[in-house]
């Protein structure tokens, strides 16, 4: 059942949905969940921010490629959207009140995508050749 494909696609669009929900929302009056814990920034702070971050990129890129498989392409497309769903968050979080575009943040979403994207290329080459 967990390797349905219609399974895989809609916990991807449910997946979507909440970090889109998470990642634009006002941290002064949240919709889903607690905001970012208050402060200034401290390192413990902005690791519990960045773990959220490498979660829900990570996650959304292995189902993106599960819901994209078998594809000849699905690893790439889905490492694209993720960086190009990353850059949108970024920009529209410009026009939330309370909420500002962070590089970093874009940078870690790339970045995270990325290395999933490798692992599970690496994973598929290496299970090809045994």
């Amino acid at each position: 059942m967990l390797q349905h494909p219609t399974f895989i696609r809609l916990s991807l669009v449910l997946w979507m949905i909440v970090i889109t929900v998470l990642l634009l929302q006002s941290s002064g009056r949240p919709v889903v969940g607690a905001p970012a814990p208050p402060g200034a920034p401290s390192p413990e702070r902005e690791l519990l921010l960045m773990s959220g971050h490498i979660v829900a990129f990570g996650v959304m890129l292995i189902l993106l490629w599960g819901a994209l498989r078998p594809a000849s392409h699905a690893l790439l497309v889905a490492l694209i959207t993720c960086w190009f769903y990353s850059g949108a968050t970024e920009l529209l979080q410009r026009l939330v009140p309370d909420r500002g575009a962070s590089l970093d943040d874009f940078a870690v979403n790339c970045l995270v995508s990325g290395i999933a994207a490798l692992v599970i290329y690496w994973r598929s080459r290496w299970k090809a050749s045994y």
